[in-house]
C-alpha cells in the first residue's frame, strides 16, 4: 500500500514539473531556429506515422493472401547435439515422456571425438 502511494505521488510530482517545464519554454519568444526545430519534429512524427502505417498495411496485405488453414507443424526433437553425437534410439520413448533427464556420459575413447549421452526417462516430474 505504501509503495502504491509512493508511486503515484512521485508520477504526480513529475507530470508538475513537467508542465513547469513547457510553461518556461511557452514563454520564451519564438525564433527562427525554434521554428526549424519545429518542422523537424513535425516531419519526423509525421515520416513515423506514415511509416507505421505502411507497415501495418503490408502486414494486413500478407495476412489476407497466406492465411493458415491449420495449426503450425511441431518441429521434431532433435536426434543429435550440436556436435553430432546421437541423443538416443529410444526416439517413441522420449516424445511421450513427461520429464526427461539428461545425463552426459562420455562412452568413447580418448582418441574418439564422438561420445553418447544416456536418458533417464520417467513419468512422474521429480519434486524440489
Amino acid at each position: 500500500m505504501t509503495r502504491t502511494v509512493i508511486h503515484i505521488l512521485f508520477g504526480i510530482v513529475l507530470w508538475v514539473v513537467f508542465c513547469f517545464y513547457w510553461h518556461l519554454v511557452m514563454q520564451q519568444p519564438i525564433t527562427a531556429e525554434t521554428k526549424r526545430a519545429l518542422v523537424i519534429v513535425a516531419t519526423l512524427v509525421a515520416a513515423i506515422t506514415l511509416f507505421d502505417w505502411l507497415w501495418i498495411f503490408h502486414n494486413l496485405r500478407i495476412h489476407k493472401r497466406t492465411r493458415r488453414r491449420g495449426r503450425r507443424a511441431i518441429p521434431r526433437l532433435p536426434i543429435t547435439d550440436f556436435l553430432g553425437r546421437k541423443f538416443t534410439e529410444q526416439e517413441d520413448m522420449l516424445h511421450r515422456a513427461r520429464y526427461i533427464e539428461v545425463s552426459i556420459i562420455e562412452l568413447a575413447d580418448e582418441n574418439s571425438a564422438y561420445g553418447h549421452k544416456l536418458f533417464r526417462v520417467s513419468d512422474t516430474v521429480p519434486e524440489e
